[in-house]
């Protein structure tokens, strides 16, 4: 009877012990958000801490006592933390190496729009000439002109050529106590939140050197996106249309394309060359994966086949161009953080404190490297990626210098600068 009576009373222990642990898991799920590829801050919670006076004390938010989230934790899917200590603004100032006058056109509208004075972060866009083309430079000047918070910045030369590889001298106008953001001047689309996003996660989390954007078209980050799902299957139109495809609202949008049609044995490798000029990239049917397609071969390398094959480029920007159309937020993209720890990265659209500049130069010509591997190593401070902060990068130099001309002989460019003034400028 005893050891009867023990039985059961362990029967009912371990009934209760079980019960206990399930609903100890339910109300954890139920309780506590997990970590969402969508972020944790709408664009217009963001750029609330920033509305204001600039030239006032502001704070990116009001005190709190909770300590932010490790953002390392958060993409492991802990609940990210939605108030932070208030950390004091500083200047945020856009610094744009200018030389194209056709890539830089397109950015325009989007760096007015991220001003200060147009209700955006940025208190100055500065941009550093790095061309000696007369109408590069009557361009430039006539944008200053009608652009109040735009200046241009004029580097000592020396002996330095423009087109060279050394960007040593653009970094002399750098300040104290100014969040800088270095953008390429052939960056083609910010979303509306990204700047936002990027300043956001730079002064929250000082303990990284550079806070990268989110950059369709670079290297390491486009193996990511592969990897993410966002590469759709497109292939080259083989033969020029038979007519114009019409310009206007909605030139941008890739639902209005025919579908591709070519030989079942056609083999795209990443040495076709492109098969005229002005050339568009076509969608195929459903049920096609990108196995067989360039993108297939991105490497996370930042000298790999992302940086110097046009046809991944191609493929990349035509299914941007898709995701963008069908999801304006741009979902399939977004993360929260990926560290590249000492990992060469582009720098194509990056944030840095000026004293952080200031306290470790002078910079050197490889300015890339010296701010992604060099100076990360040596401080011990990793770089970020925002995967929040969403924005594209039209092309490297391999990408157009491929023989016959690469990326320039697709319609991308205009593309771009379609959905630009559509959507962007004058709004």
């Amino acid at each position: 009877m005893a050891l009867s009576k023990v039985s059961i009373s362990r029967n009912r222990f371990i009934v209760l012990l079980v019960t206990g642990l399930i609903l100890l898991t339910v109300a954890l799920l139920v309780g506590y958000p997990r970590f969402s590829r969508e972020g944790d801050f709408p664009v217009h919670s963001v750029l609330e801490k920033f509305h204001g006076d600039p030239s006032s004390s502001n704070t990116l938010s009001k005190p709190s006592e909770q300590v932010p989230a490790d953002p390392a934790n958060e993409a492991q899917g802990e609940a990210p933390a939605q108030t932070h200590p208030a950390v004091e603004r500083p200047r945020v100032v856009a610094i744009v190496f200018y030389g194209r006058r056709d890539r830089v056109s397109i950015l325009h509208c989007y760096l007015q729009k991220n001003l200060a004075i147009n209700g955006g972060v940025l208190d100055e866009v500065q941009f550093i000439v790095k061309t000696e083309d007369t109408d590069d430079l009557k361009w430039l000047d006539k944008a200053i002109a009608k652009t109040p918070g735009y200046t241009k910045v004029t580097v000592s030369t020396g002996s330095v050529d423009y087109k060279a590889f050394d960007f040593s001298n653009a970094w002399e106008s750098i300040q104290r106590d100014t969040l800088y953001i270095k953008i390429d001047d052939d960056v083609v689309f910010i979303h509306e939140d990204a700047i936002p996003h990027l300043v956001e996660t730079k002064l929250k989390y000082p303990k990284y050197l550079a806070v990268s954007a989110n950059v369709v078209n670079s290297p390491l980050i486009s193996y990511i996106h592969y990897h993410l799902g966002a590469s759709r299957p497109f292939l080259p139109e083989l033969t020029p249309p038979s007519q114009k495809a019409p310009g206007g609202r909605g030139a941008w949008k890739t639902s209005e394309l025919p579908m591709w049609d070519g030989p079942e044995n056609f083999t795209m490798t990443l040495d076709t060359e492109p098969p005229f000029k002005g050339h568009r990239w076509l969608p195929l049917g459903e049920g096609r994966n990108t196995d067989d397609m360039p993108i297939a071969l991105v490497e996370y390398n930042s000298f790999g086949t992302g940086w110097n094959k046009w046809a991944i480029a191609a493929q990349e920007h035509y299914s941007f161009l898709m995701n963008l159309e069908e999801d304006p937020h741009l979902d399939v993209y977004r993360y929260r953080i990926w560290e590249t720890i000492y990992d060469r990265l582009s720098i194509n659209f990056l944030a840095i404190m000026g004293n952080d500049i200031l306290d470790n130069g002078p910079v050197p010509a490889g300015d890339e490297e010296y701010f992604t591997q060099v100076l990360p190593k040596k401080l011990g401070r990793h770089i970020a990626i925002d995967g929040n902060a969403v924005v594209a990068h039209y092309s490297f130099g391999p990408q157009i210098s491929h023989e016959p001309a690469g990326l320039g002989w697709t319609d991308i460019l205009d593309r771009y600068r379609a959905y630009s003034e559509e959507k962007v400028c004058n709004h």
